[in-house]
């Protein structure tokens, strides 16, 4: 018997059951997902797949959203708090929910229990768990759709999740954050939560964004990273464990082109193709580090993404995944014509040019 929130484990012939803490779903062989529709055929330890014509994905722990090639986004998973979007709080292991009243998406991010996406308009709406304000819509509420636009927030290129608050990046390089902030990652100076965005200070040249539990970090035009927010385990990669609630640069690390984060770690490719990480992913027994450190094993990066337990890159010859101070190694998964890729709990989750879904399990 498999007992997961993941619709892909090995046990007896398929069934599903369901309680508030878990769900347990039992089947022999893959999943598929055809036109947008999950068909339980069964399945096993090595992987879910689905055609849907996704060109991105964006996964935390307990959903995943993919962006469809006519740009809307459908999700599945934990519904709880309406994080799917589709106006319901029923849960989704077996079909995708197509998120209502929101089109022409150019960026997606998914945090603990939310979703955000810069949509129509370059604006940015997000739906799901709301008790910290972490939607930016002014209130404090869960909400089952997307909101309206998050207000002062236009001409966004970019966003990022952590764990109760989002960050998006304008075109001019300038970044706003709204929800928690009892860290400082909200990057305004203070720890005050919002329930609508705020500037972070001293940033006018960032390009992308990435952020894990209560911190956040920038990547900026330059090619350097700076981070703020929770430094308990070095997660800022500074070189101390101090938190901060402004911007400050990551130690040594320069010529940076991607940044993935998540829980209390980041990495980062340089142009080089070599991958950097800093701070702590809780499960492996490493020690945490406090500034960047190369991880071995892996060159010709191009993409990186960070998850609760592992991290995996997308190399010029295939994808690896290392634990927090591993060595990488290579992914049980065909990489030849991966085009993203995201950690969905343990599983690691790839779209192809195709726009084909695969996700599989460590193994």
């Amino acid at each position: 018997m498999c007992r997961s929130r993941w619709p892909w484990c090995s046990g007896p012939p398929a069934q599903a059951t369901r309680t508030d803490e878990d769900v347990t779903m039992l089947h022999r062989t893959p999943l598929a997902i055809v036109l947008g529709t999950l068909l339980l055929t069964g399945c096993t330890q090595s992987e879910a797949a689905f055609s849907a014509g996704a060109t991105a994905i964006a996964a935390d722990y307990r959903h995943a959203c993919i962006v469809r090639d006519n740009r809307t986004v459908a999700c599945w998973g934990d519904n709880r708090t309406a994080q799917l979007g589709d106006g319901t709080t029923d849960d989704s292991f077996d079909d995708l929910r197509t998120v209502t009243d929101i089109y022409d998406v150019r960026e997606l991010t998914v945090g603990e229990d939310f979703s955000c996406a810069v949509a129509q308009r370059a604006e940015v709406r997000c739906w799901g768990l709301n008790l910290l304000g972490q939607v930016g819509n002014g209130q404090i509420l869960a909400i089952a759709g997307p909101t309206t636009p998050v207000p002062e927030v236009t001409g966004s290129i970019g966003l990022a999740a952590g764990r109760n608050h989002t960050c998006a990046v304008a075109a001019d390089g300038r970044v706003r954050c709204w929800g928690a902030n009892d860290s400082g990652q909200l990057g305004d100076g203070s720890r005050a939560d919002r329930v609508s965005p705020v500037e972070v200070v001293d940033i006018d040249n960032a390009v992308s964004l990435s952020a894990g539990a209560g911190f956040t970090c920038a990547l900026l035009e330059d090619g350097e990273v700076t981070c703020w927010g929770l430094n308990s385990v070095g997660q800022l990669g500074v070189g101390d464990r101090e938190d901060r609630s402004e911007p400050s640069t990551v130690s040594d690390l320069d010529r940076v082109v991607a940044i993935d984060s998540q829980l209390a770690s980041t990495c980062a490719v340089r142009n080089d193709g070599s991958v950097w990480c800093w701070g702590s992913d809780y499960h492996s027994g490493e020690p945490s580090t406090a500034v960047p450190r190369r991880v071995d094993g892996i060159s010709g990066a191009k993409v990186v993404t960070v998850g609760e337990q592992r991290s995996c890159g997308l190399t010029q010859s295939g994808i690896l995944c290392w634990n927090h101070g591993s060595s990488a190694v290579p992914a049980p998964t065909d990489s030849t014509d991966v085009v993203d890729l995201a950690l969905f709990g343990p599983s690691l989750c790839t779209v192809s040019r195709a726009g084909e879904v695969t996700c599989r399990p460590p193994g």
